[in-house]
């Protein structure tokens, strides 16, 4: 099914399916790609989680508790110490060597039991590994992973007065939403979300559609008061909106050069000053100190780790999905580097914004090959399936899986 199908089958208003489908094409999967609707419907499950639930922190503050877990138990985290390469001895990785430029004093760093790669699929093998070390048919199928899943362009404005509603939207400003913070537009049927989709992934060229049908998400503030959604400024004196995001296309498909859009970016901002305005006041001229964007191409740079320079990463289509994902050699997060595992959500099952699913089933793995030993606190997926020869990492089961 796709996301739509399933929406389809089970709820009604039109609006909510292309709010809650528009948030799932910019998180991965999109929500009209086949086989992949529940996976799309939990990325915006975990969106809602990480910025619009009840417990203070969100995801962010979910994953500063699990930060603070793992220093409990030992952990260390070097914080400045950017990796330059992977050290690979005898066709197993053994350690890490850390840029020159790296704050710890001991730039190489040995494994224990294993190495573990957070980083993009291409960066892993690419630049952290290198053609000394693997196979070139390995190392094209690595290359021509499709990484249509999209990149964003994103918008935050400093403003004299903070954002507002117009009267045909007054009553959105009821409650938490006096300042205007999360959601999608425009949402009145899901035409819109088809037609910014072929602009982003047919057209492959820089945003074409009229500004009054532009698809854009205003990523949610903190739910508390209007205090958590636009930030005092200090200098100079004003407001910090949330970000404006968007979908685009990603640079190494752009119809011109992987650079086209980032040269416009200057043209491209009244573009999308007039498509925020739609609903919204505050984006006049006059009200306007400043507005940073940032465009495709320096999305991917400022955002190394993320495939694509978004959530979602490679395109969840059929060859690189499921027991493909994102080539048969890795599908369960093992490499062909001997001690050498990959977990980063735009490569393993299911992608995109199930950022907890990736490091979870990840653990299935590492109990079976022996490389962690969990305590009581361990439970496994009632879908995991034990490999043959391997320790299972279901308790009480026994030692190896049958």
């Amino acid at each position: 099914m796709t996301l739509f199908d399933f929406m389809d089958e089970w709820f009604e208003t039109e609006p909510w399916k292309v709010t809650i489908a528009s948030a799932a094409w910019w998180s991965g999967a999109a929500a009209h790609w086949e086989g992949v609707a529940i996976p799309a419907l939990m990325n915006v499950m975990q969106l809602f989680v990480g910025a619009l639930s009840m417990p203070r922190g969100g995801m962010h503050g979910y994953f500063h508790a699990i930060f603070r877990a793992a220093i409990a138990h030992g952990c260390v985290f070097r914080s400045a110490c950017p990796v330059e390469k992977i050290i690979v001895q005898n066709g197993r990785a053994v350690g890490v060597k850390l840029r020159d430029d790296a704050a710890a004093k001991e730039k190489t760093i040995w494994a224990d039991k294993a190495v573990i790669s957070a980083c993009d699929v291409k960066q892993t093998f690419n630049q952290l590994i290198g053609r000394e070390h693997l196979e070139p048919s390995f190392l094209k199928k690595v290359n021509d992973i499709s990484v249509k899943g999209g990149t964003l362009w994103v918008s935050t404005f400093l403003l004299k007065e903070p954002l507002g509603w117009k009267p045909a939207w007054a009553k959105m400003g009821e409650g938490h939403q006096e300042i205007p913070y999360g959601g999608a537009y425009p949402v009145d049927d899901r035409s819109i979300y088809f037609e910014n989709v072929s602009d982003v992934d047919a057209w492959k060229g820089n945003p074409s559609v009229p500004p009054e049908r532009y698809l854009w998400f205003l990523a949610p503030g903190q739910a508390f008061d209007k205090t958590h959604n636009q930030c005092p400024g200090n200098y100079p004196k004003g407001v910090v909106t949330a970000s404006f995001e968007a979908g685009a296309t990603p640079p190494e498909y752009h119809m011109d050069e992987p650079e086209a859009a980032d040269r416009v970016k200057e043209e491209m901002a009244a573009y999308f000053r007039k498509a925020f305005s739609g609903p919204l006041t505050g984006l006049e001229d006059d009200n306007v100190i400043t507005h940073w964007h940032v465009a495709p191409y320096e999305m991917t740079l400022r955002n190394r780790s993320l495939l694509g320079g978004t959530w979602c990463g490679r395109r969840h289509c059929e060859d690189q999905l499921f027991a493909n994902s994102p080539i048969p050699e890795m599908a369960r997060y093992r490499t062909p580097i001997d001690g050498l595992y990959h977990c980063h959500q735009t490569a393993g099952h299911p992608g995109g914004l199930c950022l907890m699913a990736i490091p979870y089933n990840l653990m299935h793995i590492l109990i079976e090959d022996g490389i962690a030993e969990p305590g009581d606190w361990w439970y496994p997926s009632p879908y995991y399936i034990p490999e043959k020869g391997k320790i299972s990492a279901v308790p009480r089961e026994g030692k190896i899986a049958a």
